[in-house]
């Protein structure tokens, strides 16, 4: 082992050191601060559960997310590389607990109602976001200066930050600007990278989706990737979680049970009429057993001026489920009678069917 002095004195070799809160290791690993700063998040992953069973809004439990539990991952981001799965697992549970979706809701789903890019996105903005700084430096500053020293020796090592820079640059179309380093004022830049960023993750979520059989309903009331109003509303987490359910495909209607089961589309028949596939929109305006509590659906006419018996079942479908009024209100009262079907609805059937 080399030893190390500082005038007379030995200085201590250790296989990691903490500094301003980041674990540098021996070995040059990320490992050790990714895995401290996930265990930090995850200790706080209860304090959401908490809120949403209190009865808080959807704000507020996203509030205690981006406040408490997401700066904790996103610590160091500036510096810190590599693929860290771990981040995204902790989004997602928190994304689902928010939702009170189940295991089997699609991550893309959680994004998309939630309107949040993944973690990776994220923590390429921070990162960007100061490389645009230091090219805004002085040439004078000791940072720029070391920065310069190192850009042409380390950019073509893939385990160099600046190579990081370099790649995540190239695959934002925004190769050029690596070398000019012409980043314009803070406000352009950052704006720049945000759409280039934003960009990428609608086009690379939009690709998951189409290859989701399970999402087929999803993808036709879902066009962009953006926070869902009905989040935003005055509804029971009940409510909410039975548009987010219903929304996703991710049910107990034998178009998604059958699928578990590797039966048939056309073999998926509803067990309560023995009519046809029991998709939505059977659920919704077909099945006649259900007739009996269809009255939550037939009041969105008195209350809020809309007649879906007059449109067709696709129009209805997506009335229902993205409602489009013109006004707020009447798009919460439709958000309301459409989720208070959904849990009357289920309850009946379940009960028919001895489940």
């Amino acid at each position: 082992m080399r030893h190390y002095y500082l005038g007379m004195q030995e200085l201590e070799v250790v296989d990691k050191y903490k500094y301003l809160g980041v674990d540098f290791a021996s070995n040059l690993s990320w490992k050790i601060v990714c895995s401290r700063l996930a265990k930090k998040a995850r200790s706080r992953l209860g304090l959401v559960s908490k809120a949403m069973s209190e009865g808080l809004s959807f704000e507020a439990g996203e509030r205690l997310w981006t406040s408490i539990i997401r700066p904790v991952l996103e610590y160091g981001a500036e510096v810190i590389g590599g693929v860290w799965l771990e981040a995204e697992l902790i989004q997602n549970e928190v994304g689902r607990r928010l939702l009170g979706a189940n295991l089997k809701t699609a991550i893309d789903v959680i994004r998309g109602e939630i309107g949040w890019w993944s973690m990776k996105s994220r923590r390429d903005l921070i990162k960007l976001r100061y490389w645009g700084r230091i090219c805004r430096l002085k040439e004078d500053m000791m940072v720029k200066k070391i920065y310069r020293l190192l850009k042409n020796r380390n950019e073509n090592i893939k385990s160099s930050w600046f190579h990081q820079i370099k790649t995540r640059l190239v695959n934002l179309n925004l190769a050029h600007v690596w070398d000019s380093e012409e980043v314009g004022t803070k406000s352009n830049w950052n704006t720049t990278v945000g759409r280039s960023l934003r960009n990428r993750e609608v086009s690379e979520w939009k690709t998951r989706m189409t290859n989701k059989p399970k999402l087929r309903l999803y993808r036709v009331l879902k066009l962009d990737l953006n926070r869902e109003e009905y989040l935003g509303m005055l509804l029971t987490f009940a409510q909410r979680k039975a548009l987010t359910s219903m929304r996703s495909g991710t049910h107990v209607l034998r178009i998604e049970t059958g699928r578990w089961e590797k039966t048939e589309y056309n073999e998926r028949i509803c067990k309560l009429c023995n009519n046809s596939v029991e998709n939505e929109e059977h659920f919704f305006i077909n099945c006649y057993v259900l007739e009996r509590i269809r009255d939550t659906l037939v009041s969105i006419r008195s209350d809020c001026g809309v007649d879906i018996s007059v449109m067709d079942k696709a129009a209805s479908m997506t009335f229902l489920l993205a409602n489009s009024c013109r006004a707020r209100e009447t798009r919460c009262q439709v958000a309301r009678h459409v989720a208070d079907y959904i849990i009357k609805a289920s309850w009946l059937r379940s009960k028919l069917l001895g489940l």
